[in-house]
């Protein structure tokens, strides 16, 4: 039997969805995630937007503001769960003080410098979890 070498995760093997209603908010995340090494960004504008794209792609992270106008990131979650059931959830909020219930991990606004860090962290745990549970 031979045993093949596992490649260890890299941020460019990540595919990420940031959804944040604010146009210069996604850009600035994706200027630290890509500045991290993340290479597959999409963006949405709202929960709904988001939701079609992740109908359509399977992003493995999901940066989700938490105060968008119609579906917050609270309501669009668990929808987005379901349709991404291995994508790992970070809110990323100016107005929570809190790691919510609904996401993976949590990120403030105003600590955006270890955003990267954190999203890598929460993907590489969820990716771990269901590894582990899949064997």
């Amino acid at each position: 039997m031979k045993l093949r070498r596992r490649r260890e995760l890299s941020p460019r093997d990540v595919a990420v969805l940031i959804v944040d209603d604010e146009r210069d908010i996604r850009a600035v995340v994706r200027s630290h995630l890509e500045d991290f090494g993340f290479i597959e960004i999409k963006e949405a504008a709202s929960g709904e937007e988001a939701l079609h794209m992740v109908h359509q792609n399977r992003p493995d992270l999901i940066v989700l503001d938490y105060m968008m106008s119609a579906m917050n990131g609270e309501t669009v979650a668990p929808f987005l769960r379901v349709l991404a059931p291995n994508a790992a959830i970070v809110a990323f909020s100016g107005v929570l003080r809190f790691h919510p219930d609904w996401a993976d991990d949590f990120v403030d606004k105003l600590a955006i410098s270890e955003l990267s860090r954190v999203c890598f962290e929460a993907v590489r745990s969820i990716q771990g979890l269901h590894i582990a549970t899949s064997v």
